[in-house]
């Protein structure tokens, strides 16, 4: 069983096209590109059933993806479904999404004995947004074992030059996909019910150009043609022109009651037969649904169960502007229904995205402002300022809570300059109330690791400070259950700490960071944890090691007890400890936790962070290529400390082996036999988890004394296994101790 849809009923196999898609598994990643209605799914599907060798997770992409914390989170979902083994997977927490889907990926090859197959169906959903970049990015660092599939219905902006030139990989287009006369022949016979004649097929086949949506059309329509030569014959126009005027004959073939009934449905980007039933009352939508689904009727599963469907896309647009024109103001009474249906279970997000869709601008501010905490606290920022960015910006502007919020989730999702566009713009309103302005200043300095200049966040954060300190008894709005006085006090002292660190000024960041910690938001978790990594960072910076070992724990555990380790708040401790065992010689011991608070920081696009990781790389590895940096300038205390570790490199008298692959011939111990090196070295992170094979520690100390889930230790144990060719951990720690890696 896959996760993939079931082929629809009148599907016909496609063997050719089949193979084409065997082949293309010698690649990392193979292209669909084609129309609506091109049959791009159903061939996937068809596929995914003649391969039982295969393991596939099927991921269907819509708009709502373009935040990496929902499309993390539904890939992985996604694979807990299709490989159940994998549900201990769900604590890899969020981290960049390149990162992210890597860890994911890495982690169905760990819990499957086959090959996984990834295919993302949809993805113009995601034309243009940041996040198809990072999806891209991955097909050249993909794991053995894993292949993806990219189905879209434009072309997608990626760099497939340079995978055809490295490999080849399987691209189909509308051409491949499009029926020959054998196949339309066959479609027609399977849906009408009757066998075509060669007129007929040819007809059709010349009017449509194979394009599978058409022939499906015709076919449903020749059900009800007493002369279907005639019909087919005078088939004319367009695609599109096609798709309409089929689609008219097929909707004037149904009862009026099933015709209404499709163009209620029509509003829903998803339907199930509860949702049906509460906002239309037929009772049996379930019959219906799957009457539907056997009658050809352009009806996709999105699950096995067949409990969740859509329309096909020409088909939907068609209904919607039907009942638009029978109905004004129907869908959107129907979107409310739905919105009231999603909000009673619990789904907040589905909620508010029908209330978008209806243009009910205001009740969707509201459910954003009441709820949105629930979404802020699933790291979900991206969605929640995409939420706003949808509502008129006039009409938002109009709710200054909404405003307020607005620029607050712009900056937490790392959309700095648009950020402190919205909040320099409510800062310098004369009407602006002074509790609102203690919040839009305090958030404003919020932006000190996303934006280049700290100096600006200094001076965002001097001046709350002083707001607060001016008006003791001022109202605050409560947004969000983030801006309550305590809260804005720790933020905005924390935020100027961070400022003087990152400008170096490093007494000052002392001094303000101790500040910030005696306040009363610093007893809220997330800050608390926030704030004992950077006071950890500072001290490692400083030479403090020891304190800024027993902060930076002090950090993890906590974020540990409140299940806080997945959320970008430890990002600071857990670079606070890489630091520590770069700076002790042996920064081998911080590649877990370096990778970890690179991950953390690049979750959120914090730059200035992000550059203090790059510099920790650096430092971790003097004279070798590290990844890249942010693509911002660096703030002075990163510039300072690079520049003067620039002086030292080639000076170090420490034989540095971290990261390097095996190249030398291997240090032989007596009585074992000779092996082969590595034709794939160890990453860092493996290297140092394979020091501690021997020491017998359970996977569960491990996870314990680096400060990550138990099946990230696991995903990783895999890998080694994997490279030294081992079966277990015996095995592993011979063949290691026979390449002199122990």
């Amino acid at each position: 069983m896959t996760t993939a849809p079931s082929p629809p009923p009148h599907a016909v196999d496609r063997p050719a096209l089949r193979r084409r898609l065997d082949a293309g598994l010698t690649a990392p990643v193979s292209f669909i590109v084609a129309p609506a209605g091109s049959g791009k799914t159903v061939l996937l599907s068809q596929w995914a059933a003649s391969r039982d060798d295969l393991r596939f997770v099927w991921v269907n992409v819509d708009s709502s993806d373009d935040d990496p914390v929902v499309l993390l989170k539904k890939v992985l979902g996604q694979l807990i479904l299709e490989i159940p083994e994998a549900a201990g997977f769900q604590s890899l927490g969020p981290s960049s999404l390149r990162a992210g889907l890597l860890g994911i990926f890495q982690a169905a090859i760990a819990a499957s004995s086959a090959s996984v197959v990834f295919v993302f169906d949809d993805l113009h959903n995601l034309a243009g947004r940041a996040v198809l970049t990072e999806i891209g990015a991955l097909s050249g660092r993909l794991p053995p074992g894993v292949h993806l599939v990219l189905s879209s219905r434009v072309d997608l902006r990626l760099d497939r030059g340079r995978l055809r030139l490295v490999h080849a990989p399987t691209e189909l287009r509308q051409a491949e996909l499009a029926f020959d006369a054998e196949t339309v022949d066959e479609v027609l016979e399977r849906i009408s019910g009757a066998s075509p004649s060669t007129v007929t097929t040819n007809a059709v086949l010349d009017r449509t150009e194979g394009w599978a949506a058409g022939v499906q059309l015709t076919a449903i329509t020749l059900r009800t043609k007493d002369d279907p030569e005639k019909f087919a014959l005078h088939l004319a126009g367009s695609d599109r022109l096609i798709a309409d005027y089929l689609s008219e004959e097929v909707l004037r073939a149904q009862s009026p009651e099933r015709r209404e009934i499709l163009l209620r449905m029509s509003v829903l980007d998803r339907i199930s037969a509860e949702l049906l039933e509460a906002i239309t009352g037929v009772a049996g939508a379930g019959e219906m649904l799957a009457e539907l689904e056997r009658d050809s009727m352009f009806l996709v599963p999105l699950d096995d169960a067949s409990e969740w469907f859509r329309f096909h896309h020409l088909f939907r647009d068609l209904l919607r502007y039907r009942l638009r024109a029978a109905h004004p103001g129907e869908d959107a009474r129907m979107l409310v229904l739905a919105s009231q249906w999603h909000l009673g279970r619990g789904d907040i997000g589905e909620a508010i995205e029908c209330l978008l869709q209806a243009h009910e601008w205001d009740p969707a501010m509201s459910l954003i402002l009441a709820r949105g905490r629930e979404v802020f606290e699933r790291g979900e920022t991206a969605s929640m300022s995409r939420w706003l960015g949808m509502i008129p910006a006039p009409v938002r502007r109009a709710n200054l809570d909404a405003e307020v919020v607005h620029g607050m989730m712009l900056g937490l999702s790392g959309q700095y300059a648009m950020a402190d566009d919205v909040l320099r713009r409510l800062a310098a309103s004369a009407s602006l109330p002074i509790g609102h302005a203690l919040v839009v200043h305090t958030y404003l300095s919020a932006l000190v690791q996303f934006r280049p200049d700290p100096q600006a966040s200094l001076e965002a954060g001097l001046r709350a400070v002083e707001l607060l300190s001016q008006h003791p008894h001022a109202a605050v709005p409560n947004l969000l259950g983030l801006t309550e006085r305590g809260l804005l006090e720790t933020a905005s002292t924390g935020s100027v700490a961070r400022a003087h660190f990152l400008l170096g000024d490093l007494d000052s960041a002392r001094r303000w960071m101790t500040r910030a910690a005696s306040t009363a938001g610093a007893r809220y978790s997330a800050y608390r944890v926030h704030m004992l990594g950077s006071m950890a960072l500072l001290d490692a910076w400083t030479g403090n090691l020891d304190r800024a070992q027993a902060l930076a724990d002090e950090a993890l555990h906590l974020a540990s007890e409140v299940r806080l380790l997945g959320h970008p708040a430890p990002a600071d401790a857990y670079l606070a400890l890489a630091l520590l065992s770069v700076e002790r010689g042996d920064p081998l011991e911080g590649a877990f936790t370096l990778h970890e608070g690179i991950a953390r920081a690049t979750s959120n696009q914090r730059t200035q962070l992000m550059w203090i990781g790059h510099a920790i790389d650096v430092l971790a590895h003097p004279g070798e290529d590290v990844a890249p940096p942010p693509p911002v300038s660096a703030p002075p205390v990163v510039r300072a400390r690079l520049a003067a570790a620039a002086g030292r490199v080639g000076g170090s008298t420490r034989d540095r082996v971290v990261g390097r692959p095996i190249t030398a011939a291997p240090h032989r111990i007596p009585g074992v036999p000779e092996v082969v090196p590595l034709s794939e070295p160890l990453t860092d992170r493996e290297r140092e988890l394979l020091i501690f094979l021997p020491s017998r520690l359970t996977n569960a100390e491990l996870a314990a004394r680096c400060f990550v889930s138990v099946n990230t230790i696991k995903t990783h144990m895999a890998h080694i296994y994997r490279k030294l060719d081992a079966p277990n951990r015996d095995a592993a720690i011979a063949h290691a101790q026979a390449l002199g890696l122990l």
